[in-house]
């Protein structure tokens, strides 16, 4: 079972994702903030980080920042979720180095599809 961790502001909106990614068959945790990443990376050991921050208390940009500084050793993959219209400049998207960057809105199905065609190919 692949294990998911959901990096989401919205708190409504992670339950909602957690509960479709159980159901379909993914081990899921989440946290709603940005500040023990780094910790929740360490022990839960995710094989995905889906990460949507589109509030003052977290954005997208600086936990994929935070993801890639402060973990370096981590090889899963790691999800973007952005708003609508926002500009992303190439020097970040070169100092992330997101596997799949994703603008909203973006439903469940669409999500679970996009990290099962993952886990496919990591298997062939």
């Amino acid at each position: 079972m692949d294990r998911v961790l959901l990096v989401i502001d919205d708190i409504q909106y992670s339950r909602h994702i957690e509960m479709t990614l159980r159901k379909v068959g993914f081990d899921v945790e989440t946290i709603n903030n940005e500040y023990n990443i780094t910790d929740s990376i360490l022990s839960y050991n995710p094989d995905y980080i889906v990460c949507r921050g589109i509030s003052n208390r977290m954005s997208t940009l600086n936990v994929g920042k935070k993801i890639r500084e402060s973990s370096g050793k981590y090889t899963g993959r790691v999800i973007l979720i952005f708003a609508e219209g926002y500009k992303v400049s190439v020097d970040d998207l070169v100092k992330l180095r997101p596997d799949l960057l994703l603008f909203e809105p973006i439903s469940t199905m669409k999500l679970a599809i996009y990290l099962f065609s993952f886990s496919k190919n990591d298997y062939l």
